[in-house]
């Protein structure tokens, strides 16, 4: 989680405001009516589209917890 923190520390604060704001509710279980969907052939992980950026979650337990937060491009979904 410390390395989301810096990322998000690197950012603009309109877009820390925008991504902050997605993860709390990721995290308290609020995904109605937001772009999720489940990565292919990682059947806990999941993906939230919020403009240009990702937001990778894995759900375990009935808990979430965010893998990472990366702008969109070609490595996005590799190497994690």
């Amino acid at each position: 989680m410390d390395k989301i923190v810096k990322y998000l520390c690197r950012l603009q604060p309109k877009v820390q405001q925008m991504l902050k704001k997605e993860i709390v509710d990721i995290l308290a279980g609020k995904l109605s009516g937001k772009d999720v969907k489940m990565l292919s052939g990682m059947p806990s992980y999941f993906r939230v589209r919020k403009g240009r950026f990702r937001i990778i979650f894995k759900k375990e337990d009935g808990k979430f917890s965010i893998v990472r937060i990366v702008p969109r491009n070609d490595q996005t979904y590799q190497g994690f």
